[in-house]
């Protein structure tokens, strides 16, 4: 870590300072692997397991195709990115790069005007909540160290635009994706304390046959109370309330970006899906 800081006060990103430190203590091929985007979440993955001394072994399964957040197509495989790309675009084109149960639900979506969902429409919302919002409460959004509040801040106020306001935050050592999170953090009321919080719940979303086994055994054994309503949350405690208040309204602001909108209050009247064929 105090190595990593060192490389961090030559004004470069943290995933850069990793890997020069790494370069340093490791050598050359080791660092390598922390230049692809892939392989960095894989690195996080397993120092999580460390710090929890997990048993588990690991498995590396290589990637094939388009890099990360390539639009164009390689060996018959596109990115995530690149396929939200064409579906963004509406020509089609994109069904025959993602499993056949997965075209069937995406085009489901669309026919019932819940998909493509288009970030763009709460820009001018999203940049509202960091221009209202006073440095002082920025620094308790996840992300913010080293005093980037205050640039945040600075950046809302000058910007005319979401786009302006990337430019005007962003840094060398401050990437955009960074500042993207900060500023969806901001703007849908997540703290640093909230994201450091362990899960108050369990919320299951859908089952099989086997779920509802497991499901059946975790009346007993769940260390978490295990949300199947939203009526559920009345008894699970306050810092379940409070998340699941969290889940409801990022869901609700969610829904703006939809082509058509949907009212309030979505996530209480969600249904557990109950079909042996879900997976």
């Amino acid at each position: 870590d105090s190595l990593i800081r060192e490389k961090l006060s030559g004004g470069v990103t943290y995933a850069v300072a990793r890997e020069k430190a790494v370069k340093e203590i490791a050598g050359k091929n080791v660092a390598g692997v922390l230049k692809n985007p892939n392989d960095t979440l894989a690195a996080e993955y397993m120092a999580a397991f460390g710090r929890l001394k997990s048993e588990k072994k690991y498995l590396a399964v290589k990637r094939r195709g388009a890099g990360h957040d390539m639009s164009i197509p390689d060996e018959g495989y596109l990115s995530a990115s690149g396929i939200r790309e064409f579906i963004l675009k509406g020509d089609g084109g994109w069904e025959s790069f993602v499993p056949e149960t997965t075209s069937e639900i995406i085009l489901s979506e669309i026919e019932k005007g819940r998909a493509p969902v288009r970030y763009e429409r709460l820009y001018t919302s999203v940049l509202a909540a960091l221009r209202t919002a006073e440095p002082d409460e920025i620094k308790r959004l996840p992300d913010i160290s080293e005093g980037l509040e205050n640039r945040i801040s600075d950046a809302a106020k000058k910007a005319v635009s979401f786009g302006d306001f990337l430019s005007y935050a962003k840094t060398k050592r401050y990437t955009m994706a960074r500042i993207k999170r900060i500023a969806l953090h901001a703007f849908l009321g997540i703290t640093d304390e909230m994201q450091r919080e362990e899960p108050p719940y369990i919320r299951v979303l859908a089952f099989n046959d086997r779920g509802r086994e497991i499901l059946r055994k975790a009346k007993d054994t769940a260390s978490l109370p295990v949300i199947m309503r939203s009526a559920d949350i009345e008894k699970a405690g306050e810092k379940a309330k409070a998340v699941f208040k969290a889940e409801n309204r990022a869901s609700d602001i969610y829904s703006l970006a939809m082509p058509n909108v949907l009212p309030c209050g979505e996530e209480y009247r969600f249904n557990v899906i109950r079909d042996h064929n879900i997976f």
